[in-house]
């Protein structure tokens, strides 16, 4: 008997940033192969999605950048042909100029956008109106960018859809005992002995660390400093210039809420999911996030959770999956961290719940499962 033909579908994303975006597209294709698809990327060449792509063991398609995408349109029709691909799905808003091209000279392929960023700016000049006309479903990440979607894209609303984003359960199920723990805090200096409190993202101003400092000013004068210690995780050097300013008026606010000696920049770190472990609550005080992959991963991993009250932070956690605090309120973020240090049973039962959250709401393959519903339906 003749083995059936897998349906196929091509990711494309050709940004050159490293974030929570560029990493969904390589993680969801992976997801959608587990469940008999065959996914392709489409990246741009020497990025950091194109080695997402091929570190999967996924086939990829590498053009120069986002910019010249458009003088590659053959190529990326040669390549759609080649395969049989029938569904294109589209990552990065500048990604639509191909990705509507496509479709306009191949009709017969079906387009689907995802909005990773919560757009708020309409999109409903004429060239929008054309590229997103192309489409056959918008999906939003969270109910909070659900109505900004609306509202931005040139589209009725009965094509776009809210579909949160998923991890890999089976990612966060590695052994990780207190021997490991003490091995890693070790491997920087940390005393395994104190309450470790972290913040994983890219030093930038939206991200909310200048006010996560102040945060730990406030803790420093209500105990000891040698009771915790604070690292944050995430690229320090992005290459723009906004974020090197805001990191020297960062490191000044360090210095004024004499927390100097209590925190660690590590940069990026490849094996985040053991420093997630590793920490004791991670800290997600961004003002305005679209949907929060650090904060289910943090739940995912079974680590308490502190976030702004702010964009899609409070559906993402839910009843008591973590606490909620005012972005901008130092004492609130102290007292609640603080709290959480006294009472560890209180801790452990919001980690459990946390994890049943993922688990029902949060997990890759139900997400994959989804896309498939959407990509058959249409």
């Amino acid at each position: 008997m003749t083995e059936p033909v897998p349906e196929k579908v091509l990711h494309m994303c050709l940004s050159r940033s490293w974030g929570g975006l560029e990493m969904y597209p390589a993680r969801a294709a992976q997801a959608l192969r587990m469940l008999g698809w065959e996914a392709h990327g489409l990246a741009a060449r020497g990025s950091r999605v194109a080695e997402s792509f091929v570190s999967a063991g996924l086939p990829c398609l590498e053009i120069p950048g986002m910019k010249l995408a458009p003088l590659w349109i053959k190529r990326v029709l040669d390549y759609i042909q080649h395969n049989n691909i029938r569904v294109l799905h589209a990552h990065k808003s500048g990604d639509m100029r191909i990705a509507a091209l496509c479709v306009a000279l191949n009709p017969e392929l079906q387009l689907f956008f995802t909005d990773h960023m919560g757009v708020t700016k309409p999109k409903k000049d004429v060239y929008h109106r054309w590229a997103y006309g192309k489409v056959n479903r918008i999906f939003s990440i969270s109910d909070a960018t659900y109505q900004r979607n609306i509202a931005a894209f040139p589209v009725c609303p009965e094509k776009i859809s809210r579909l949160y984003p998923g991890v890999d359960l089976t990612d966060f199920e590695f052994p990780f005992g207190d021997g490991a723990r003490e091995q890693l805090l070790g491997s920087i200096g940390i005393d395994p002995s104190r309450f470790v409190i972290g913040l994983p993202a890219r030093i930038s101003r939206d991200k909310g660390h200048l006010e996560w400092v102040r945060a730990l000013g406030a803790l420093r004068r209500r105990r000891s400093t040698d009771d915790w210690t604070a690292v944050v995780i995430g690229a320090t050097d992005t290459g723009n210039s906004e974020d090197v300013r805001f990191l020297g008026q960062l490191q000044s606010e360090i210095s004024e809420q004499k927390v100097d000696a209590n925190i660690h920049f590590l940069g990026f770190q490849k094996n985040i999911l053991e420093w997630l472990k590793a920490m004791d609550v991670v800290c997600v005080p961004s003002r305005n996030e679209a949907f929060g992959l650090g904060v289910v991963e943090a739940m995912a991993a079974g680590t308490a959770v502190v976030g702004a009250e702010t964009g899609a932070i409070p559906e993402v956690i839910g009843s008591g999956g973590g606490r909620l605090v005012s972005p901008d309120d130092a004492d609130a973020w102290a007292a609640a961290i603080n709290d959480l240090m006294d009472n560890p049973h209180d801790r452990s039962r919001m980690e459990e719940t946390a994890r049943q959250r993922v688990e029902a709401a949060f997990s890759m393959s139900g997400h994959a499962r989804k896309l498939i519903e959407h990509y058959q339906r249409n």
